[in-house]
């Protein structure tokens, strides 16, 4: 009787969560931009996974042409995949810790379809589907080998850096290049290339293109952790912003140009201010507690942009955070309220059926998430 009680109670503070979720985003609400209808839509993907598994997963990713969801499991150091459909388990790969194929700790998944891409530190490790290993790249010597006319009084360390700021493919990964014996804030470092391009195969890293900080960070302003850039590579360009302004930057590959885009919000001011009085310690406390914008994410299916991004609530000192859907040509399409306390904000996967947010777990191994589909109307 009190296991019936229990799970009828989890199914009651379940149900409540949806409605909860659904009256948030109004359902569905539709908008015009340039002749096209966008309706955005709001559903939650759940189900109940067996004791052996997590309810939590720090370290994910989706295989989107099939909408798997692939999580490391720690705890027995192994890749689930989990069809977000049928709610089943498809496949799990046991990973070694020694040995030829050894892998050990991991610090972000990329899952494609015939592969499978780890980073780890200091190396990135490409797997097949059976978990053997088929490339590893040890990234953290590869900055020795840039050429010498990029070399500022010592050189570069390739920056450790999380999943939304990196750009990956099968073949390559851009990464953040840190100026090893410059002073953090200063107009040199902020002279410094940003990016370098590693390609898995050759196993060497290149800086091309030569992209450095715009001139905002040459202000005199410590910005702490929100300096850190984030880089989308597609086809014809790269699409780079900051977490410390609103601006994001466009390098065409053709013409070799790069465009400055504004995308401001009426949430949150152009340009975060950080609070400069006092010690080092408390700017970069300041930068923690901030206003900041999210790395941006491309949405191939729809041609879209999404940010998130946080502000902070003065009168509550807590925070609030918001989708920002963007179109191609960098206008705001639509703001949405993120519930705080239910999503895990900047954890979501772009698919062809919409952005996967994962939902804060409960117990009783229900592992859900919150799907947010942006339909676009001819």
């Amino acid at each position: 009787m009190g296991n019936n009680l229990n799970i009828i109670l989890l199914s009651l503070v379940k149900s409540l969560l949806l409605i909860f979720i659904y009256v948030l985003f109004t359902g569905c609400d539709g908008y015009n931009s340039s002749q096209t209808t966008y309706q955005i839509k709001v559903d939650t993907v759940k189900f109940r996974i067996s004791p052996e598994y997590l309810d939590y997963y720090a370290i994910y990713d989706i295989l989107d042409e099939e909408i798997l969801f692939v999580g490391y499991n720690h705890f027995d150091h192994s890749l689930q995949f989990i069809d977000l459909h049928s709610k089943e388990t498809k496949q799990t790969i046991k990973l070694e810790r020694d040995g030829p194929n050894r892998i050990k700790t991991i610090s972000e998944i990329f899952v494609t379809e015939d592969k499978i891409i780890l980073k780890t530190v200091p190396e990135w490790i490409i797997i097949d589907y059976q978990g053997q290993v088929l490339n590893r790249v040890n990234y953290s010597n590869l900055a020795e080998d840039l050429d010498n006319e990029y070399v500022i009084d010592g050189g570069f360390t390739i920056s450790y850096t999380v999943k939304k700021e990196l750009s990956v493919d099968q073949k390559s990964v851009y990464m953040r290049l840190y100026p090893v014996n410059l002073q953090a804030n200063t107009p040199e470092f902020y002279k410094a290339p940003l990016f370098c391009k590693l390609n898995f195969d050759t196993k060497s890293v290149k800086i091309e293109p030569y992209l450095t900080y715009p001139e905002l960070f040459r202000s005199g302003i410590n910005y702490g952790i929100l300096d850190k850039p984030s880089i989308i590579e597609l086809e014809d360009r790269l699409v780079y912003s900051f977490p410390n302004h609103s601006t994001i930057y466009v390098y065409d590959f053709q013409d070799s140009t790069i465009s400055a885009n504004e995308v401001k919000s009426n949430k949150i001011e152009s340009v975060v201010e950080i609070n400069q009085n006092g010690s080092l310690r408390d700017i970069i406390k300041s930068s923690f507690r901030s206003n900041r914008y999210h790395p941006i994410t491309y949405d191939k299916y729809r041609d879209l942009y999404y940010r998130v991004f946080r502000v902070k609530d003065e009168t509550k000192d807590e925070h609030e955070y918001f989708l920002q859907i963007i179109d191609n040509q960098f206008n705001v399409l639509k703001e949405i309220n993120l519930p705080d306390d239910k999503v895990y904000q900047n954890r979501y996967e772009v698919t062809k059926e919409g952005l996967y947010f994962q939902l804060m777990s409960s117990r009783g191994y229900f592992f859900s998430y919150m799907l947010v589909d942006v339909q676009v109307e001819q």
